[in-house]
């Protein structure tokens, strides 16, 4: 993961010839660190779908892949404490 926000993700997959090209719909799962007022975080588990925004090459086996979800998190990321807000009650459960 390189970046993310309420509204999109950014993140590097190896190039291939299935490697996700713009417009494409995409599913992504990833986790969020949320800081405590302690200095502690929990990490919340959180799936995504959404549109390819962006692919930028960054070497011959490298693609920086830009996503906007079609729905934004309920939350900021990196902005928020565990305190102010309760993600088991935002967020869909994860099942593995």
């Amino acid at each position: 993961m390189a970046d993310v926000s309420s509204r999109g993700a950014a993140f590097t997959c190896y190039a291939s010839d299935c490697s996700p090209y713009p417009g494409q719909q995409m599913m992504t799962r990833f986790s969020v660190p949320q800081h405590g007022d302690d200095g502690s975080f929990d990490m919340v588990d959180v799936v995504r779908s959404g549109n390819v925004h962006r692919v930028d090459v960054v070497n011959s086996m490298l693609r920086r892949v830009a996503i906007c979800f079609a729905d934004p998190l309920p939350f900021c990321p990196g902005e928020q404490t565990i305190s102010q807000a309760n993600p088991e009650e935002r967020l869909e459960p994860l099942f593995v």
